[in-house]
């Protein structure tokens, strides 16, 4: 008898059959489990490889045994005439049959019941290859400071923050806000994970070590839906501006590459450029930028004291002369412009000149723009020039939460509602963890009277920020305005303690919706007394009364 008929009749061939339909259910329950329970990717991977480890014995098990009516027997014991192969063939043939059954219910619940909630949005894709009508999202987490002394931390934060800011001006992908991903940090999450939370459809990290006058980058880019690595690279440099600079652009084009699109001429120009040769300067602008994200009142004056340190040692120094404006023409607006409290001249005068330096040595750039946007804006509320400023910044720029969030602020001034709603909501595809955005997208929302989308956003923001006055001010504006929920909505307004003027008209208006005068009358008399010098919400409160 041949190896082939021997091999038949043992049904060896029934059993490696059974044994690769059995090996993949258990595959497609190692996956669930993994999704289920958070297991490491390695998981299914140590599934896999113990199967495929697993075929032999069972092959060689089914050669040498049979089994009988009096149980597993070695084939050289049983005579031809009492072997009962044929019997256990019939037997092995219904098994495989059910096992298909299962298998390919398993794949038609999977693919046409359960395929929508497995694939994070925005993920249109299957592959590496995005769509022609779906512009793929990069999440680039912090990069890992690999020194632990404070230059290379500090490098790694900063180059972090400019590398986002220059991948936003491209148009061949969005790119995360660095607000939204710094909370990722040395986190030890499933990259699957994180890019379900950001909504991206790829996840580039990496780490910096600055040794003297060196420094060494690595990067690597992740499909964040197949965990497949799609490039990688490492850096080993002279620490300057201009081998800082290409690795940016080397990095930016790696991206685009692997997403199979193409930067412009106009892109790879603008990726090429140097904005300084200054490494101090530099390394003054990147402090700049790291207090001027945090939005706080010290942040804003630290960033005024590093610009004007970056632009002292290059006074052509057009991309930190714009920063240097924004802060300056915020403080302004903080300081008093805002609410009319005597709002410092000296402000809005330096950052006018400070945005005439930008133009002359960096114009047309976003940053510049965006930067003549907010010195209309919060200079002088002269809204019709900001949009007008901000149009050409997004036109560079079309991918910068900051940039489409401000477009949503611009036209809600305008009182364009339903525009700056639906800017806004393009701000927070891009900054899907800004607390701050939460909160002015949903006021906008309920403005608006997009109720539905009002309801939606709030649950979420509940959901993540609990805590925060705004957001559970918003959730009362919600009960009030959408549902007429008197009840809920002051439950929730007497949680907080008013301490913006948005929030003590919100708080006014709810109670003054719920037709109860006494509290109204007491939380604006309280107000009244904690902002005796600001004569603005002074008069304010008082027409209140």
């Amino acid at each position: 008898m041949s190896l082939f008929n021997e091999l038949k009749r043992r049904n060896v061939f029934r059993v490696a059959a059974g044994y690769a339909v059995l090996s993949w259910l258990l595959l497609q329950v190692a996956d669930v489990l993994k999704d289920t329970i958070g297991l490491p990717d390695l998981w299914v991977k140590a599934v896999l490889g113990m199967l495929v480890i697993g075929l032999l014995p069972v092959l060689i098990f089914s050669w040498i045994y049979e089994m009988t009516p009096e149980g597993l027997k070695r084939e050289k014991e049983i005579s031809p005439e009492t072997s009962i192969t044929s019997h256990t063939a019939k037997k092995l043939d219904i098994t495989v049959i059910v096992l298909l059954v299962i298998a390919i219910g398993v794949f038609a619940i999977d693919k046409f019941t359960m395929a929508p909630a497995n694939v994070a949005a925005p993920a249109p894709f299957a592959d590496t290859t995005p769509s022609l009508n779906v512009i793929p999202v990069v999440a680039v987490l912090p990069l890992q400071a690999l020194s632990t002394d404070e230059e290379g931390i500090f490098l790694a934060s900063g180059l972090h923050d400019d590398l986002l800011t220059r991948l936003a001006r491209l148009h061949a992908f969005k790119v995360i806000s660095r607000t939204s991903v710094m909370e990722y940090a040395g986190t030890t999450k499933n990259l699957r994970d994180i890019g379900a939370e950001l909504g991206a459809n790829f996840i580039l990290e990496g780490g910096l070590q600055a040794i003297g006058g060196n420094v060494r980058i690595n990067a690597q880019l992740i499909n964040a839906l197949t965990d497949e690595h799609l490039w990688a690279e490492t850096y080993n440099r002279a620490l300057t501006t201009a081998n800082l600079f290409d690795v940016q652009a080397d990095i930016a084009g790696a991206i685009a590459d692997a997403m199979h699109t193409a930067l412009s001429p106009g892109e790879i120009e603008q990726l090429g450029g140097i904005p300084t040769d200054n490494l101090k300067a530099y390394e003054a602008f990147l402090r700049g930028k790291d207090c001027r994200g945090r939005l706080t009142m010290p942040a804003i004056h630290g960033s005024i004291a590093a610009y004007r340190e970056a632009v002292g040692l290059d006074p052509e120094f057009g991309e930190a002369w714009a920063d240097l404006s924004l802060s300056l023409i915020r403080q302004y607006w903080e300081e008093g412009a805002e609410d009319g409290a005597s709002p410092n001249k000296a402000l809005i005068d330096e950052a006018k000149h400070a945005l005439t330096r930008a133009q002359e040595f960096d114009p047309g750039t976003a940053s510049t723009l965006q930067a003549e946007s907010s010195y209309y804006y919060y200079g002088f509320r002269d809204y019709s020039s900001a949009l007008i400023a901000l149009g050409k910044a997004e036109a560079v720029a079309p991918n910068d939460p900051r940039v489409i969030s401000l477009r949503g602020y611009l036209l809600r001034r305008l009182g364009r509602l339903g525009e700056a709603s639906d800017a806004l909501l393009r701000a927070m595809e891009l900054d899907p963890n800004s607390v701050s955005l939460y909160r002015e997208t949903n006021d906008t929302l309920v403005a608006a009277a997009r109720c539905d989308e009002a309801h939606a956003l709030i649950k979420d923001a509940i959901r993540k920020y609990p805590n925060d006055e705004g957001i559970v001010m918003g959730y009362g504006s919600v009960a009030a305005v959408c549902d007429r929920d008197m009840k809920t909505a002051i439950d929730y307004v007497l949680r907080i303690d008013v301490s913006t003027l948005q929030q003590l008209q919100a708080v006014t208006d709810i109670f003054m919706y719920s037709h109860d005068t006494d509290k109204a009358i007491k939380a604006l008399t309280d107000a009244r007394d904690s902002w005796v010098q600001r004569p603005t919400i002074s008069l304010m409160i008082d027409n209140y009364l």
